[in-house]
């Protein structure tokens, strides 16, 4: 048995203290488009490209607006699960395992998570012919609930998923006249593979449905925009809050001492690659980077009226609606409302900068841990569900990054027995 350890998130600040938050106990894993013009000059042939812009300003930008409605595999912009997505299950303990497909439980309008019934890929290796498991959402929790621990087998530490030869490896490993210790040994052989492989699809990205393409105003670098991203673990679309890292000096108009998430409403994703990458696959791969641009807001408590920075929630989407009115219906002092206050406008973040989705407070705890949740809401405190979360920087190699995948099935690899495949209507680029 390995104890899989929870990782205290770092605290995202905009006051001078933070909540005490009790931690989750953490989980344990068993052993078992239109093209700009090109420049005239390129460089040299087997030159490395330069260090891409942190914020390169598209030049000339063609795209067209994003859809309206959800991309394929969401089954609503505010709940918890996606398809796609690497998330922590309960078997005998908790596994790790990727979500293949979503379907409503019943006939009629499914809304919410537990409306649902998902079906899971085990993350290990294919070699191992996993069963797919069907899932209720309450047996579930996003993947930065918890920290993966380390390997603890010395030949497989610091190497990613898929330069291990887990063929070899596997049955040397199990290696045993006794029935049993085989079986068992194979299933640490599949336990040490899911960790492996979380790191690393958690520390690579595959983008999907390109909107445009364009160029920076130097021609060196070619700028092009998407719908979504798998960003490690999570899928990442235009219109969804991201948590993201907060400007320096934010507003500070609350009366609470009870920090808030900074919460980015994406209205680009932009992938920024060498125009011209020459022969080393390697210095492309450094020179290029993922960028996401949009407005950012925190939740503020504030005496009513408001004030009148805030930002009418049904104007930033079902999800920042979805919150306030959560906070409010928990509110006791009705002389004080939540809102959502514009802290920084048209910013840009790196990936290094996104932390991971922001998810819905009361969708969120609900499935964490719903006694915690109606207790708050009794009490009427707002239980800061964010504050549960890892950051996606702190889940993988140790800031080691993978990068650029071709797309989620090449992100997964061999990790699972079922090849995943992108929902009906989503276009991998």
């Amino acid at each position: 048995m390995v104890e899989a350890h929870r990782q205290r998130p770092p605290q995202i600040s905009v006051a001078s203290t933070a909540p005490v938050v009790t931690p989750i106990p953490p989980p344990v894993l068993p052993p078992a488009a239109a093209r700009g013009t090109a420049s005239a000059n390129p460089p040299p042939a087997g030159s490395a490209p330069a260090k891409p812009p942190s914020a390169a300003p598209p030049s000339g930008q063609q795209t067209r607006n994003p859809p309206a409605a959800p991309p394929p595999g969401i089954t609503s912009p505010s709940n918890v699960f996606r398809a796609g997505e690497l998330v922590w299950f309960r078997q005998t303990a908790w596994r790790l395992g990727l979500v293949l497909a979503t379907r409503p439980k019943a006939a009629g309008q499914a809304r919410a998570d537990n409306d649902y019934d998902f079906t899971l890929a085990p993350l290990g290796h294919a070699l191992l012919q996993q069963q797919n498991v069907i899932k209720d959402a309450n047996d579930m929790r996003p993947f930065l609930t918890f920290s993966v621990p380390n390997t603890t087998v010395e030949e497989l530490q610091e190497k990613p998923f898929e330069n291990i030869d887990w063929e070899e490896f596997a049955p040397r490993y199990a290696n045993s006249p006794d029935q049993q210790t085989r079986s068992v040994k194979l299933q640490m052989v599949g336990l040490e593979a899911s960790k492996i492989a979380a790191r690393c699809i958690n520390d690579s990205f595959s983008t999907f449905n390109r909107l445009g393409e364009s160029f920076t105003a130097d021609h060196m670098y070619k700028i092009q925009s998407f719908t979504g991203v798998y960003l490690g673990a999570e899928m990442v679309c235009i219109s969804d809050p991201l948590r993201v890292t907060a400007p320096a000096n934010p507003e500070a108009a609350t009366d609470s001492s009870q920090p808030t998430t900074a919460v980015m409403l994406v209205s680009e994703i932009q992938l920024i690659t060498p125009a011209w990458p020459g022969n080393d696959p390697s210095a492309t791969a450094a020179a290029t980077s993922l960028q996401f641009r949009g407005n950012i807001y925190r939740t503020v408590r504030a005496p009513i009226p408001h004030p009148t920075s805030f930002v009418a929630p049904a104007a930033l989407g079902p999800a920042f609606e979805h919150e306030i009115g959560g906070r409010n219906g928990i509110e006791r002092d009705k002389k004080f409302a939540w809102g959502w206050m514009l802290i920084e406008r048209d910013a840009v973040r790196s990936e290094a900068e996104v932390q991971g989705r922001f998810y819905v407070t009361h969708k969120l705890m609900s499935i964490i841990d719903l006694p915690r949740l109606k207790n708050a809401a009794t009490r009427g405190v707002i239980e800061e569900a964010q504050a549960y979360l890892n950051n996606r920087s702190h889940s993988g190699f140790c800031g080691r990054t993978i990068g650029l995948r071709p797309g989620r099935a090449a992100s997964v690899g061999k990790a699972v027995a079922t090849q995943f495949v992108v929902p009906l209507g989503l276009v991998e680029d």
